[in-house]
């Protein structure tokens, strides 16, 4: 069973290469993360498009998603989705979206 560590570490690699590679994978903007499920189900021949090694990292690693809480005067809103948190609601992640919120 791979460390967290491992499991960051190959993410990690895979990200860098998918980047160093983006000029040369194939870009498809209507792209979806069951294309790299159907491409390794192929045996890893090659990867297509940059969007297929970006999608194989996050299902091994995702990355994490971070919002800020906004202060309009009235109320706090999450940085991302715009959902609303009262002052006395100090959330560790957004109950609207998800995201993990930083400071």
């Amino acid at each position: 069973m791979p460390t967290d560590d491992e499991r960051r570490e190959v993410a990690a690699k895979i990200r860098n290469e998918a980047n160093r590679r983006k000029d040369d994978l194939g870009y498809d903007p209507d792209y979806s993360p069951f294309a790299a499920l159907a491409v390794m189900s192929i045996g890893f021949h090659s990867f297509p498009r940059y969007e297929d090694l970006l999608h194989l990292a996050d299902l091994i690693e995702p990355e994490e998603r971070t919002c800020r809480m906004v202060d309009n005067g009235v109320e706090l809103c999450c940085s991302e989705c715009d959902r609303r948190h009262g002052y006395d609601d100090e959330p560790q992640f957004c109950m609207g979206c998800g995201a993990k919120v930083v400071s």
